[in-house]
C-alpha cells in the first residue's frame, strides 16, 4: 500500500517537477576537451543516489559527468557526480539514468529537497 502511494507521488513529480539541469562530461572517448562538453537537459525523476534526465544527445553507458542542478523555486543548486547507468530513445531525444557516486553539495539539504518533491 506504501508503495502505491509514492509511485503515485512520483508520477505527480514527474508531471509537475522539471528542474533545469546541466551535465558536464567529464571523460569520454568523444572529446579531447578538457574543459569538458555542457549539456542542458531537464531532470524527469530523482531519487537521492539517482536520476532519470531527458537530454537532446545520447551519452554512452558508463560515462562519468559532472551533473548540476538547479531548483528554479528556491534558486539553490546541487552538485554531484555520476556515471551513466543507461540510456533510451524518446519522443523528445534520450531518457538517460544517471547513478551518482559522489555529492558535492550537502547532502541533508539534497535529500530534504527530493523528500519535499516526491512528498508534495
Amino acid at each position: 500500500m506504501m508503495n502505491n502511494n509514492i509511485n503515485e507521488k512520483r508520477s505527480e513529480a514527474r508531471i509537475l517537477t522539471r528542474l533545469h539541469s546541466r551535465l558536464k562530461i567529464v571523460s569520454t572517448e568523444s572529446t579531447d576537451s578538457s574543459e569538458g562538453d555542457l549539456i542542458e537537459c531537464v531532470t524527469r525523476d530523482m531519487s537521492f543516489t539517482g536520476i532519470c534526465l531527458m537530454v537532446n544527445v545520447d551519452i554512452p553507458q558508463s560515462t562519468r559527468c559532472m551533473l548540476k542542478i538547479e531548483n528554479q523555486q528556491t534558486g539553490i543548486e546541487y552538485n554531484h557526480m555520476c556515471e551513466i547507468a543507461w540510456s533510451r530513445e524518446n519522443d523528445d531525444g534520450y531518457l538517460i539514468g544517471a547513478h551518482i557516486y559522489e555529492h558535492l553539495c550537502d547532502v541533508a539539504e539534497w535529500k530534504n529537497m527530493v523528500i519535499q518533491l516526491l512528498s508534495g
